[in-house]
């Protein structure tokens, strides 16, 4: 190969990225309506390893490039799915949805009574 030629960098870490973003939107409960209803695990899986693609390597591909990456993001994501599925069942699933309602409840709770704790705190300080 000549040093006139270039060789494009690999976008396969791209692709995996984006695979792992959509398979993790499937398991946040929000996120997941979302995607059942717009299909958006799959645009941000494409989107997401197409930019970071050009972002990490400083390149600007073409679009025919952008497709090939996101179009292996969609598909190695859905491959991720299914194995993840067949693997678990839907018990996988559940188990995430569980563990973050428990994480977003509990830490709203916590933001909820420390500050009414902070504020009787305060305001017993400032009583002569």
């Amino acid at each position: 190969m000549s040093e006139s030629q270039h060789v494009p960098p690999r976008y396969w870490r791209s692709v995996m990225y984006g695979a792992l973003i959509n398979n993790l939107i499937s398991v946040v409960p929000i996120l997941n309506l979302a995607n059942a209803l717009g299909g958006m695990g799959l645009m941000l899986a494409g989107g997401f390893a197409a930019y970071h693609y050009v972002r990490t390597n400083e390149v600007y591909p073409t679009l025919g490039v952008c497709f090939q990456i996101g179009a292996f993001a969609g598909l190695f994501g859905c491959v991720l799915w299914l194995m993840r599925f067949l693997l678990f069942g839907g018990m996988v699933v559940e188990l995430l949805q569980i563990i973050f309602a428990a994480i977003v409840i509990g830490g709203l709770s916590g933001v909820i009574s420390g500050s009414v704790i902070r504020r009787k705190y305060l305001s017993r300080k400032q009583e002569p």
